[in-house]
């Protein structure tokens, strides 16, 4: 459930949003290495992380026009350097 950002509006991942914004239901699998651009990928790369897999340092890599990315490894802290810290509730890290 995306908003805008800049109207100071909150993001929530993994979880579904119904009317006036009542948090229902969580997702029941896994989240990692989530980023968030603001521009479209090119096929390019997105076949450039799709082949590259969990070791690709995407901060370093492909971090133009990255607005956010947390690699959640025991953290919730923005990897982007752009300081988007994530509020994380009911985690459990599994140490993938």
């Amino acid at each position: 459930w995306f908003k805008s950002a800049a109207d100071g509006e909150l993001w929530f991942l993994g979880t579904d949003i119904d009317a006036g914004n009542t948090k229902s239901e969580n997702y029941a699998g896994g989240l990692d290495e989530v980023a968030i651009w603001k521009s479209v990928l090119t096929l390019a790369q997105i076949q450039t992380l799709y082949i590259q897999g969990k070791s690709f340092d995407i901060s370093t890599n492909m971090n133009t026009n990255l607005v956010s990315y947390w690699d959640f490894d025991n953290t919730n802290d923005d990897q982007s350097g752009n300081s988007n810290t994530a509020n994380i509730a009911g985690a459990t890290y599994t140490g993938f």
